[in-house]
């Protein structure tokens, strides 16, 4: 199953604890997927490509509802309220034109199709799920 979010935008900034996140001309396709599932459980993944012309330097993935997510990899997170939030390590703060990063994770219960309010350095993205394309 997958959910992608899309992002078609100008120059986006957004100021968070002390550091400037940045991206120019962002085209970002964010991409949630799941793997083996077990009772109680599933692996995840969460894409962020850039198909736009300028490097992101830094990012911060944040959204509503969604997986609920007990272990990730790739990524810093905290999730409180049903608002989850992903930021960059300091090896793949940068996610060159036409490249990507992948976010993996350990999911508690069954995966949650519902993702809301998603937003990527601070600019909201569409949510695309399959079959509404």
């Amino acid at each position: 199953m997958k959910i992608r979010t899309l992002n078609r935008a100008g120059i986006v900034t957004l100021a968070t604890a002390g550091m400037c996140l940045a991206s120019a001309s962002a085209d970002v396709t964010v991409t949630f997927d799941v793997g083996d599932v077990w009772d109680g459980g599933y692996t995840g993944s969460i894409s962020i490509d850039n198909e736009g012309p300028v490097a992101i330097q830094g990012w911060e993935l944040e959204f509503a509802n969604g997986p609920v997510i007990g272990d990730l990899w790739n990524g810093d997170w905290s999730q409180s309220n049903g608002q989850t939030f992903i930021s960059n390590l300091g090896w793949n703060g940068s996610i060159p034109p036409g490249g990507s990063i992948e976010l993996g994770y350990g999911g508690n219960g069954a995966f949650s199709a519902d993702v809301s309010n998603a937003f990527l350095n601070g600019e909201s993205v569409s949510i695309v799920r399959p079959g509404t394309r």
